[in-house]
């Protein structure tokens, strides 16, 4: 590729990354849940690495605590001062909640069952985000190569783009299409911080 042919491919790239919208990328999770007796009762949540955080329960027996990190929590409830209960093992999911909720005392006699539940989410229609996400145990157990450009093509409506553009990382694979949109329009993010290369490589 010439000087000439090298400066075009340079000025397209840039007018498509910036004629492209920008999205928020989301990198944490929430857990939330109900405990019995609400009122004065605190519940707060730990990680493997260190991370905790602790909010008051509201009178209803509700509870909702965003923004954490990924990784897996233990949730502990505490009545004045003392633990009275705890869950572990509970692992998040980004950009969405994880229900996480505690029952009263074990009852020998019951007079009477009440159900209760939490209303879902409803359909957003006004946005066109659409996501889908690859656990860390997944990809232990999937025969999967193990480049971004693999992984992606796990989502539906990603496939191989026409050649055009091939990867930078030595493994000379084509990068993925997302929804016909062409390859040089891609942003990758690890743990929140855009690592996209802004030039493109073109296949000889």
């Amino acid at each position: 590729m010439n000087a000439a042919s090298l400066k075009r491919t340079a000025l397209a790239t840039a007018l498509l990354l910036a004629s492209s919208p920008l999205f928020a990328q989301s990198t944490t999770g929430s857990i939330f849940g109900t405990v019995a007796e609400g009122q004065g009762t605190t519940v707060s949540v730990a990680n493997d690495s260190g991370f905790s955080r602790e909010i008051q329960v509201e009178g209803r027996g509700r509870y909702s605590i965003a923004n954490l990190p990924l990784g897996t929590y233990t949730v502990t409830i505490k009545r004045q001062g003392q633990v009275v209960d705890t869950r572990g093992n509970i692992g998040i999911t980004v950009g969405a909640g994880t229900e996480v909720s505690f029952a009263g005392p074990n009852v020998e006699t019951l007079d009477a069952v009440a159900v209760t539940g939490t209303r879902m989410a409803g359909i957003d229609v006004a946005s066109t985000d659409t996501r889908t996400v690859i656990t860390s145990q997944e990809l232990d157990i999937l025969p999967l190569g193990r480049t971004a450009e693999a992984i992606a093509l796990l989502a539906p409506g990603v496939v191989n783009n026409s050649g055009s553009f091939i990867g930078t990382g030595g493994n000379g694979g084509s990068l993925p299409s997302f929804g016909g949109s062409a390859a040089s329009e891609n942003a990758y993010y690890l743990n929140g911080f855009n690592t996209t290369i802004p030039t493109a490589t073109w296949a000889a």
